[in-house]
């Protein structure tokens, strides 16, 4: 499946923590999340409404201009019809300053 691409305007860069404490907030917990210094990859082992969620990463290119991000995940018990492992290639692009009249 493919989605058409998005114009998304970010107000600023997210750091690790921060994406964590939004799982949190989400009700997954993660027994194991590791993370290369430079953020590029990682592999993450958590759980929501007891579903085992196992995640790895890699992305490539850079943070600033252009980069992509490369998923593996299997979820245990697995939604019906979910591959396994199913696979998601995101690709960023910078495109610009946000237009002042759209909100991050």
């Amino acid at each position: 499946m493919e989605i058409p691409p998005n114009e998304i305007c970010y107000a600023k860069q997210m750091t690790i923590e921060e994406a964590q404490k939004m799982q949190q907030q989400s009700g997954m917990t993660c027994a194991d999340q590791t993370y290369a210094a430079d953020g590029k990859t990682g592999h993450s082992v958590c759980t929501l409404e007891g579903m085992t969620i196992i995640t790895d990463f890699a992305v490539t290119g850079d943070f600033n201009t252009a980069y992509t991000m490369q998923m593996s995940s299997s979820m245990d018990p697995a939604p019906a019809g979910m591959p396994q492992p199913s696979t998601t290639t995101i690709k960023m692009e910078r495109l610009g300053e946000c237009d002042p009249a759209t909100s991050p």
